[in-house]
C-alpha cells in the first residue's frame, strides 16, 4: 500500500510543475515616460560662444510733479551707438521749461519735442500751478517720442568730477579749456581731441569763460554728452548748453 501513495504523490508533484510551467506570465508594466526637459533648459545654460545680450536699460520718460518737471532714466544712448537721447532744460524753478530731444552722434539734431518753453508757464499751467490739458498733451507726445527712440537704448554713465578740473569715468579723463578744447585720455595716452568753440556763446560785449558741468559718457561706444556752463556775473554770462561728442573708440 506504501508504493502506490508514493507513485501518487510524484504523479501530483508532477501535474503541479506542468502547471505552473504553462501558465503565461504577467504582463510586463509599462514602462515610465522620460520626464521632458523645460522648454528654456537650452537657453538657461548658454554655451560657451554665446555672447551675453545687454539688456534694454534706458526707461526714460518725463512728467509733471510737485510744482515741476520730473525726468526719469535720461541720458542714454542706442545701442549702436548712433544717437543720443536727453532732456534739455535751465532748471528755473519761476520759468520752467523743458525740452525732450534726440541728437546723432554728431551733434546733429534729429527730432525733439518742445514741452515747455520758459515764457509759456503762465499758458500751461493753472493758477494751482498744475499742468493744463495743453501740457499734458505735450507730455504725452514727449514720452511716445522716448518710448521709440530708447527700446534699444541704454543709459550713459555719469562720469565723476576731478580735483583737476577734469571728469572721469569708465576709464577715461575729459579735460576742458575755457576755449573749448576737448581732449580725451586713457591712462595717460591720448585718445580724441577737438576743437568745439564753435558751440561757446559769443557776447558782444565780453567772452564769459566756459566749463564742463556735467559729462555723461560710454567709452565703448565712443560717445560723450557734455553740459558747457559759463562762469560769469551781470551781463557777462550764458545759460547751459548740452552737445554730444563722438569719437572711434
Amino acid at each position: 500500500m506504501q508504493r502506490p501513495r508514493g507513485r501518487e504523490s510524484w504523479a501530483v508533484l508532477a501535474a503541479l510543475a506542468l502547471a505552473g510551467a504553462c501558465r503565461k506570465p504577467p504582463p510586463p508594466r509599462p514602462a515610465r515616460p522620460a520626464r521632458p526637459a523645460p522648454a528654456d533648459a537650452t537657453e538657461a545654460r548658454p554655451g560657451a560662444d554665446t555672447a551675453p545680450v545687454e539688456p534694454d536699460l534706458c526707461h526714460a520718460s518725463v512728467d509733471w510733479r510737485q510744482g515741476g518737471f520730473e525726468i526719469v532714466g535720461l541720458p542714454c544712448v542706442t545701442r549702436d551707438g548712433a544717437e543720443v537721447l536727453f532732456a534739455r532744460s535751465d532748471e528755473r524753478p519761476r520759468d520752467p521749461d523743458l525740452t525732450v530731444a534726440v541728437a546723432t552722434r554728431a551733434d546733429q539734431p534729429s527730432r525733439e519735442v518742445i514741452v515747455m518753453e520758459a515764457h509759456e508757464s503762465g499758458e500751461l499751467l493753472d493758477a494751482a500751478r498744475r499742468p493744463t490739458p495743453e501740457l499734458r498733451a505735450r507730455l504725452v507726445k514727449a514720452n511716445v517720442l522716448l518710448t521709440e527712440a530708447s527700446r534699444r537704448a541704454v543709459p550713459l554713465t555719469a562720469y565723476a568730477a576731478t580735483p583737476a578740473g577734469t571728469h572721469a569715468g569708465q576709464g577715461i579723463e575729459i579735460a576742458w579749456t575755457e576755449r573749448g578744447r576737448l581732449t580725451i585720455s586713457r591712462a595717460g595716452r591720448f585718445v580724441h581731441g577737438g576743437d568745439y568753440g564753435r558751440w561757446l556763446e559769443q557776447l558782444t560785449a565780453c567772452t564769459p569763460p566756459s566749463y564742463l558741468d556735467q559729462v555723461w559718457g560710454d567709452a565703448a561706444r565712443g560717445v560723450l554728452l557734455v553740459r558747457i556752463a559759463y562762469r560769469g556775473s551781470g551781463g557777462c554770462t550764458a545759460m547751459p548748453e548740452l552737445h554730444v561728442i563722438g569719437w572711434t573708440p
